[in-house]
């Protein structure tokens, strides 16, 4: 029986792994692509976003770093776009790669 159950244990592990790679490479083609829409207002001209500004992402609707008003409050996303602003500056590939692990 306990043998049974490794097995079944590791074959489990394999089927995830296998999911996550299919899915993996799915996507992957995306890590080469520009940013579009509103990218330009959310990240590229965004200044809380270029200089880490944690306590204004904090205290601030998500375009006011870009010099515009609005009601959408998404500190979580932002933090996540400094975090990839200072691992590739404006190169999209680590944005896009947050997306395909999240």
């Amino acid at each position: 029986m306990t043998a049974f159950l490794n097995r079944l244990y590791t074959q489990k592990w394999i089927s995830l792994l296998l999911f996550l790679a299919l899915g993996f490479m799915l996507y992957v083609n995306v890590m080469n692509g520009k940013f579009v829409f509103d990218d330009n207002i959310f990240i590229e001209n965004n200044q809380f976003v270029k200089m880490g500004d944690i306590k204004s992402i904090f205290t601030s609707g998500i375009t006011q770093g870009s010099g515009l008003n609005d009601n959408f409050y998404r500190p979580l996303q932002q933090s996540l776009y400094v975090l990839s602003y200072r691992i590739s500056g404006n190169e999209t590939w680590s944005y896009h790669l947050w997306n395909i692990l999240f």
